[in-house]
């Protein structure tokens, strides 16, 4: 199992997370300049243009949280339960949606330093969320809070 992803922890260090907390082992590669540009161009590897990218078994798969949810099924951080990945989801999609991505965009693709945040009103949601005892899964470790 391959890990391609940039020297960063943004999208990519979840799924490094779960792998290293689940001890599955894993090549963990990471790509920049050169290397990323190269690997972009080979669509059969990076058929998005984007990263992450986990190789299993010759194949290669895209999107972080599709990833995750995967991983999480193979390695017991995903009930088998529809009503409890339902719940994980909504947990999973939250942060990926209204946090990590505004997250990175801002962090990543914004010159001044200055205008490096995250607006208070997705900070807000998602740590409103994040506080409620009922919303996360009792007596279950899942992908999303690893």
């Amino acid at each position: 199992m391959k890990l391609y992803y940039f020297n960063v922890a943004a999208k990519g260090e979840a799924i490094r997370l779960l792998l290293t907390h689940s001890q599955t082992e894993f090549e963990d590669i990471r790509l920049s300049g050169d290397s990323w540009q190269e690997f972009k161009a080979d669509k059969t590897k990076c058929k998005f243009g984007q990263l992450p990218v986990l190789e299993l078994d010759g194949e290669y798969h895209s999107q972080s949280v599709s990833i995750l949810r995967y991983l999480g099924a193979l390695n017991g951080y995903y009930p088998e339960d529809a009503k409890l990945r339902f719940r994980i989801d909504e947990l999973s999609d939250l942060l990926a949606t209204d946090f990590f991505t505004p997250l990175i965009k801002n962090i990543v693709f914004t010159k001044d330093a200055e205008e490096k945040y995250v607006h208070p009103s997705r900070s807000i949601c998602v740590t409103s969320h994040l506080t409620r005892s009922d919303f996360l899964l009792p007596n279950f470790k899942s992908f999303p809070e690893i």
